[in-house]
């Protein structure tokens, strides 16, 4: 067989369409937030959306820059292509590209079988291009290559949102999923950054513009994206509003400062002199921390400050384009850089230590500063008209006239800025000091808070550094107060069980004095029986034991024992405990000679010095158990600028490299003798437990360390000598 080479091209299957659609795209709110943003692609100022479900239908119109026939073949009809990744900005009014690459025909496809495009060009108004595609015969077309599109080019009919005789209309019908409320919320979500604040305020012209009208039979639907779409302007911490008076003494500036949910302030403020006729603004502070209303996110919430943040001045309506987040003319940022502290404005009545460290930034506003240059120049006297001294546009008519009434107008939006720094600091700082019980992690938490306030006055790299360091702290904290609880929760159980037994300690008494006086009548008692004396010998014995063993709670009997708080005798102290613990040490030596006559423990409850040694010295009697030599040595002295005592003996040993984890509760590694646990002596874990936590209260620090040479284990209790 003769041999043959040949190509073939690759076909893709039109079932793709719809497996790519549904990958791609996903949520139906997705689909249809990705045909708004090519409308905001298109440079238009505005998209109406109408939905009628009962219709099974949607329609979105805008008024961009539309396509023509070339266009519509190159990129509606060509599925991924790449043009936007190269095309960074709109053509028009260099809006960043907003829309997913070539993802729009997926979009439409997945939303609905059926779909109407009607485009009209700029560039050619006379006709439009109308474009429909049944997506269940695309589909059936076996390869992609295959499916096709019914084009229609006529004379133009149709007109677009805002009166424009170009743009683009894309009809949905035979829709694919049935539209909730919820739906519509989460399209808003998608696309509210898209709109900017004030829109109402916006000159059709204006390249800011960009509207997005929600239609339709359902008004719940109207309602709730409308809701999300308005975040911007609801999420606001403050709102200054003033409006510029005249009164028989001059004109003044009457501010209202009002918090979200909290207090309102009223304030009149002198402008004099005043060069100003009408003047008027409201100016909206926002704290961007945590998790935002209406799902909007904190990131997005500050890239769109970022972009229409600042505070703006609109003449007669129309935005004059140099007065925005970019612009500093009312002095904040500079300020910021300056770590200006006091007001330049504000009267000393009225200024607050350190008050402007809560001035904020560009991108922390929103405002709209409301004059008329025209009414300004008709009502201006003869002498602000000679010397140019009224508010005017400058030749470019993108900014005001730098003269006395700039600068009149400057001042006066500044004074109710600077007003609210102050009111701000008073409010989160002087209204709300520092309790001295506020635990740790709550006052790191506070300064983690005010670190955020301050984000955009603060050099990045320091922010990053200072941000991770105050975050460590707090997650330490937390951890620390998760240890605190558990000690908490350990001593509340020990404290319960201390009362239960000091209430039944009368009652134990009692029983001591009855089995006393049974044997004192057996032992008077003639013609004992031999084998009962032994008995009466050995219970004589216990009860013996068990009075000295009571002995260890006499501190706790004692309400001056228990209540009073001072410095006690070190060494008779450990006398009088060595002595308590002796029934219990079976016959082991405690050595309290080393100890110095003159030395004073820190202030602590006699009480709490006996659960601290009694539980050292029950360790180390436990730990002597099973060694040859038996000895228990107390010693003092001192170690660097403090004092110590120490516990040393011969028994078992401790790894002192290991003997940190020994203080936590249930930490036990000494295994006692079936016959030492009979005596009921040690082995729960938690002796050494309750000794640190009541060494901390006294202010020691309790440990592990070295032992002199003929000792296997020193434990050290250490105190600053005052």
């Amino acid at each position: 067989m003769t041999s043959q080479s040949y190509k073939l091209p690759f076909t893709v299957a039109s079932a793709l369409l719809k497996e790519l659609g549904e990958r791609l795209v996903g949520q139906p709110h997705i689909a249809l937030a990705e045909l708004i943003k090519n409308s905001y692609d298109a440079d238009a100022s505005r998209v109406e959306i109408h939905v009628e479900p009962n219709l099974d239908r949607i329609q979105i119109a805008d008024n961009g820059h539309g396509m023509d026939s070339d266009e519509f073949r190159r990129f509606w009809m060509n599925i991924g292509s790449t043009h936007k990744v190269s095309q960074k900005t709109s053509r028009k009014l260099a809006r960043p590209i907003t829309g997913s690459k070539g993802v729009g025909r997926l979009s439409v496809q997945f939303l609905a079988r059926t779909i109407e495009l009607i485009t009209v060009s700029e560039h050619d108004a006379n006709s439009e291009l109308r474009a429909f595609v049944d997506w269940d015969q695309a589909v059936e077309a076996n390869y992609l290559t295959s499916a096709e599109a019914q084009i229609n080019v006529r004379s133009c009919q149709t007109v677009f949102p805002g009166g424009r005789h170009h743009g683009t209309c894309i009809t949905l019908e035979r829709l694919n999923q049935s539209w909730d409320e919820q739906d519509f919320k989460s399209l808003a979500r998608q696309v509210w950054w898209l709109q900017p604040p004030f829109v109402g305020r916006l000159r059709e012209d204006d390249p800011n513009r960009f509207e997005i009208d929600l239609s339709g039979s359902d008004t719940d639907f109207q309602d709730s994206f409308q809701l999300v779409t308005d975040a911007a302007l609801n999420l606001w911490h403050a709102r200054l509003r003033g409006r510029l008076i005249r009164e028989n003494d001059g004109y003044h500036l009457d501010l209202s400062l009002e918090f979200n949910g909290g207090k309102r302030f009223q304030q009149k403020y002198p402008i004099d002199p005043c060069f100003l006729h009408q003047v008027s603004f409201d100016i909206r502070v926002f704290h961007l921390r945590h998790r935002q209303p209406h799902g909007i996110s904190v990131n997005d919430a500050r890239r769109y400050l970022n972009e229409f943040g600042g505070v703006g001045i609109y003449d007669a309506g129309f935005r004059l384009p140099y007065y925005g987040p970019q612009q500093d003319w009312l002095g904040i940022e500079l300020d910021h850089a300056h770590r200006i502290h006091t007001s330049k404005l504000l009267p000393e009545a009225l200024q607050v230590p350190r008050g402007m460290q809560f001035l904020p930034t560009n991108s922390r506003l929103f405002g709209v500063v409301e004059v008329n240059t025209t009414q300004e120049r008709r009502l201006a006297t003869e002498e602000q008209l000679r010397k140019n001294n009224h508010l005017q546009i400058q030749v470019s008519r993108d900014r005001l006239v730098h003269n006395s009434a700039y600068q009149c107008l400057r001042d006066a939006v500044r004074w109710a800025l600077d007003y609210y720094a102050t009111r701000e600091k008073i409010r989160t700082v002087d209204a709300t000091p520092p309790r001295p019980d506020e635990p740790v992690r709550q006052k790191l938490q506070r300064v983690e808070e005010a670190l955020e306030d301050f984000r955009e006055a603060i050099p990045a790299e320091v922010f990053s550094q200072v941000s991770i360091r105050i975050h460590d702290a707090v997650m330490a904290s937390r951890m620390e107060a998760k240890r605190a609880l558990a000690h908490m929760e350990l001593m509340g159980s020990l404290a319960t069980a201390g009362m239960v037994a000091l209430a039944s300690e009368h009652e134990i008494n009692q029983q001591y004095r009855i089995l006393e006086r049974l044997i004192g009548r057996l032992q008077k008692t003639r013609g004992l029986h031999d084998s009962v004396q032994p008995l009466v010998s050995e219970i004589d014995e216990w009860l013996n034991r068990a009075r000295a063993s009571r002995s260890l709670f006499a501190p706790l009997l004692d309400r001056e024992g228990r209540e009073e708080r001072k410095r006690y005798r070190a060494r008779a102290v450990l006398m009088d405990i060595a002595r308590r613990v002796a029934s219990l040490a079976r016959g082991i030596p405690i050595d309290t000679e080393a100890v110095d006559d003159d030395l004073s423990l820190p202030p602590a409850t006699l009480a709490a010095w006996n659960a601290v040694f009694q539980n050292v010295l029950l360790n180390a009697i436990n730990a002597l158990i099973d060694s040859n030599e038996r000895r228990i040595v107390i010693s003092s002295g001192s170690a660097g600028s403090g004092k110590c005592i120490w516990v040393q003996d011969t028994g078992a040993g401790v790894d002192v490299n290991e003997a940190e984890a020994l203080f936590q509760p249930f930490e036990r590694r000494l295994e006692l003798t079936p016959e030492r646990r009979q005596l009921g002596i040690g082995g729960t874990g938690l002796g050494l437990t309750i000794v640190r936590l009541l060494a901390d209260q006294a202010g020691c620090e309790v440990g592990f360390v070295a032992p002199d040479t003929e000792f296997s284990t020193k434990f050290q209790l250490f105190w600053k000598d005052s």
